[in-house]
């Protein structure tokens, strides 16, 4: 299990790729219903980051607002807390 948590480590994309511009607006992005699953011990992206993030997703899309759910999780629930994060998925999945 280490090697395999290990591996995740190493980007599979050079890190260059992530430093560009993106520029996101309501006709490109938006249309789909979107859910977002808030880690509430996230110490890499801290709760309050996360909630701007949501906050500005939702004034650029007004009428698609994000479903917000929130894990007593990591910044990694795919690691520790799998099975939770399977649930919060596919129940936003299926509503």
């Amino acid at each position: 299990q280490f090697a395999a948590v290990a591996n995740l480590l190493t980007p599979d994309e050079p890190a260059a790729v992530f430093g560009g511009k993106a520029t996101v607006t309501a006709a490109r992005w938006g249309r789909l219903p979107r859910t977002y699953i808030r880690c509430s011990d996230d110490q890499a992206i801290p709760i309050a980051a996360q909630d701007q993030f949501i906050a500005e997703a939702n004034a650029l899309t007004p009428r698609n607002r994000y479903a917000v759910r929130t894990l007593k999780a990591s910044h990694s629930p795919f690691l520790s807390m799998p099975a939770q994060l399977a649930k919060l998925i596919e129940e936003a999945a299926s509503s």
